[in-house]
C-alpha cells in the first residue's frame, strides 16, 4: 500500500468511539448523549476508509459509498 498521511485522532476520551470505528461490520450503529463525539467519529472514520481504500486498476480512483442517518 503507498504511504498513508499521518492522521492524528485521539479518541481517549470516547473509547465507545474508538470500537465502532475499529469494527468492520457491514452494518453498525453509534448512541450517546450530546457532546459525545458521535459526529466526529464517524466523520473520522470516513476519512480513515477513504485514505486506507486501494485505487482501481483501471482509472487509479479510489470508489466508495457512505450513507449516514440521523433522524433530526
Amino acid at each position: 500500500m503507498a504511504d498513508l498521511p499521518s492522521l492524528d485522532l485521539d479518541f481517549s476520551n470516547s473509547p465507545t468511539v474508538w470500537k465502532f470505528i475499529n469494527d468492520d461490520s457491514f452494518v453498525r450503529g453509534l448512541m450517546g448523549p450530546v457532546g459525545s463525539g458521535k459526529s466526529y467519529g464517524c466523520a473520522a472514520e470516513i476519512m480513515l476508509r477513504a485514505v486506507k481504500q486501494k485505487p482501481s486498476p483501471r482509472d487509479g480512483i479510489r470508489y466508495t459509498r457512505f450513507v449516514v442517518v440521523r433522524n433530526t
